[in-house]
């Protein structure tokens, strides 16, 4: 989605029952404002008519000159489509703040949900800065958004979480008020949630970093650190080497309950490389998966950056985690990459090359990043990103991959 030398960034895509694609991201005009923007695609990959103006919406969110960035995406099972991010307001300069908005399945804003179909939530204290990344839809229909927050302090961030009723209102069940904030690092570090997900027991974990580390945190179903998961609810562990910036983005929870995470290693001279992380149901590294818990996977060419940014388990257990990889040999740039492990986390050599597939979208030096991935029913693999090109902007991109 792309027009006008306007920018598009996608960051999630989701299936529908009928096959239909959806994928959200913020879209920056002329004029410099960014809006929530949501592209609906045929199972065939064309622009659905019935959804918005030609299978697009663009939406603001905030009042005046507002930046809003749309970051997560989820489908209910009456068909609406939910999407949260952060807004903030130019005219009012309180900070950043959680913003929800949702649409009927043709597109069109649901005056059931918030004001008009949007909510806005300031989550810290005062002025703080509140910016939302992940997001889930509970069986209840309630809806769970994730992110981070600035300390009260203002030396760092901690992990945020707040839960909505299925009208938009806080749910005043849940932590305080519908909100809890939740330290996670040793004293001024940047707690940063970018993945959530809600187990079948009501359970949520949010996964992330603290200061440098990946970091993992549960709560019970009604807010509360839950104490018989790692050291009093939360679990941080150090990837690669001495000091080296290990985070998750993206999070699943297995059938049997094991929760695997996908981000990046800092592997020093090598760049970074893919990492994955598997845990037992309470917190602990799980023995049998890769060496000691963890899987790192070099991808690019060269001093490579390749960064995991989304993560499904197959139904065979397989595991497929996407992002972006780039080579600085050859033709220099940032490409679309996929790797599947099997389920003790070995690379999965029936796929692509040696278990990797690295794909240039848009062909020559260009960046292509990866940012959301799906499983079709068929075992067919889609994702979505965006390619730039420089002078052109940035376009929504999806590309489907056989099994």
């Amino acid at each position: 989605m792309q027009s006008d030398d306007n920018d598009a960034y996608p960051v999630d895509l989701q299936l529908q029952p009928d096959g239909k694609l959806v994928v959200t991201g913020p879209q920056r005009s002329e004029n410099t404002y960014i809006d929530f923007a949501l592209v609906r695609y045929t199972a065939t990959g064309a622009l659905d008519p019935t959804f918005g103006k030609g299978g697009k919406v663009v939406t603001p969110v905030g009042s005046g000159a507002s930046s809003d960035r749309a970051a997560a995406l989820q489908v209910q099972r009456d068909g609406k489509l939910v999407v949260a991010g952060t807004t903030n307001n130019s005219f009012k300069p309180t900070g950043d703040d959680f913003a929800v908005v949702r649409y009927t399945a043709a597109g069109v804003l649901d005056p059931r949900f918030g004001t008009g179909g949007k909510v806005i939530t300031p989550v810290g204290a005062g002025s703080s800065d509140d910016t939302a990344t992940a997001l889930q839809v509970q069986p209840d229909g309630k809806l769970i958004v994730a992110g981070y927050t600035i300390k009260s302090d203002s030396t760092g961030y901690d992990f945020a979480v707040v839960r909505y009723t299925t009208g938009g209102a806080l749910d005043t069940s849940f932590g305080k008020g519908g909100k809890v904030v939740t330290p996670v690092g040793v004293g001024g570090s940047n707690d940063v949630a970018n993945a959530v997900q809600v187990q079948p027991d009501g359970k949520i974990v949010l996964a992330g970093l603290a200061g440098r580390d990946v970091a993992l945190v549960r709560y019970t179903a009604a807010g509360a650190l839950d104490t018989g998961f790692g050291k009093g609810g939360k679990v941080v562990t150090p990837i690669g080497p001495g000091d080296s910036r290990d985070v998750a983005f993206a999070l699943q929870v297995q059938p049997d309950g094991k929760l695997v995470v996908a981000g990046s290693t800092d592997g020093g001279t090598t760049g970074d490389d893919f990492a994955l992380l598997r845990y037992t149901a309470t917190g602990t590294l799980d023995p049998t998966f890769g060496k000691g818990g963890k899987v790192i996977t070099p991808v690019g060419l060269g001093a490579s950056s390749d960064q995991a940014a989304a993560l499904r388990v197959q139904p065979d257990g397989k595991l497929v985690a996407a992002g972006t990889a780039s080579q600085d040999t050859g033709t220099p740039g940032f490409y679309f990459s996929l790797v599947r492990y099997r389920a003790d986390g070995t690379l999965d050599t029936s796929f692509g090359r040696g278990g990797k597939v690295v794909t240039p979208v848009a062909g020559g030096a260009r960046v292509d990043a990866l940012r959301a991935l799906q499983v079709q029913r068929d075992g067919k693999l889609v994702v979505a990103g965006y390619v730039n090109g420089g002078t052109s902007g940035s376009d929504f991109a999806l590309v489907r991959y056989w099994p």
